[in-house]
């Protein structure tokens, strides 16, 4: 049966892999598993103006277990991750390379981890993705108004337990 203190494994170790997939891409990138991370729209803003660098969230959303054969269950992890950042340089909109270096990113990490051929190893077995959507690719007001990059990617995990 699936947990939600396996679900929060799970995430713990998906910020790890993604962060590592990430900073080789964005250096300075950090992945945090959280509930909630908008606590309120002046704090997160506070946070994203403070930051240099892209701050990605891994927010559990649900977990499922189906039955995969007679002995075995798979456990089902939906999570959404948020990406994040504020341009720091001086032209507003920010130029299209900034953007194209923070879509290109987004889109490789979906790539990787949301393409069910490439599973990646856990203590208990392997987990590959079951379903991935990237939400929202970017916000193209809050870019143009702004100057910040955010994305909504969905990805669900199996595990066979």
């Amino acid at each position: 049966m699936a947990s939600m203190a396996r679900s929060l494994e799970i995430a713990d170790l998906l910020a790890v892999e993604l962060e590592r997939f990430l900073r080789a891409r964005l250096p300075g990138t950090t992945v945090t598993r959280t509930y909630t991370p908008f606590v309120s729209d002046e704090a997160f803003a506070a946070a994203l103006a403070n930051s240099k660098a892209m701050l990605v969230y891994v927010v559990p959303l649900k977990k499922t277990t189906e039955l995969e054969t007679r002995s075995k269950d798979a456990g089902l992890y939906e999570y959404r991750i948020v990406f994040a950042e504020k341009y720091t340089g001086t032209t507003v909109p920010p130029p299209n390379s900034w953007m194209d270096i923070r879509v290109s990113t987004v889109d490789a990490a979906e790539e990787q981890f949301g393409d069910a051929r490439n599973a990646f190893e856990t203590e208990n077995g392997q987990l590959w993705a079951q379903a991935s959507e990237i939400a929202m690719i970017f916000d193209a007001e809050a870019h143009a108004e702004q100057g910040t990059f955010w994305s909504v990617w969905d990805l669900t995990l199996k595990e066979i337990a």
